[in-house]
């Protein structure tokens, strides 16, 4: 079991942190029924998890060139 020291000090955050802290707080909107639709139909449209390897191919820069080509490209293949 791990024990926190009782002495630790707090973090203390700015005005701005804090600020992005409120906005972004997702258990204000988790029970909001319009964004749980949303939720529930992106759900059921994408009804599976992506593993690590189907990860792996997602390019969050949206690059469209398939991963075997991207390879061939590097090696300096055309």
């Amino acid at each position: 079991m791990i024990r926190r020291k009782n002495n630790q000090q707090k973090k203390t955050f700015s005005a701005s942190e804090k600020e992005l802290f409120a906005l972004f707080d997702y258990q204000r909107f988790e029970n909001d029924p319009v964004l749980k639709a949303l939720i529930d139909e992106a759900e059921g449209a994408f009804c599976i998890e992506i593993s690590d390897d189907m990860l792996s191919q997602v390019s969050a820069a949206g690059e469209a060139a398939p991963e075997s080509k991207r390879k061939d490209h590097e090696d300096g293949a055309s």
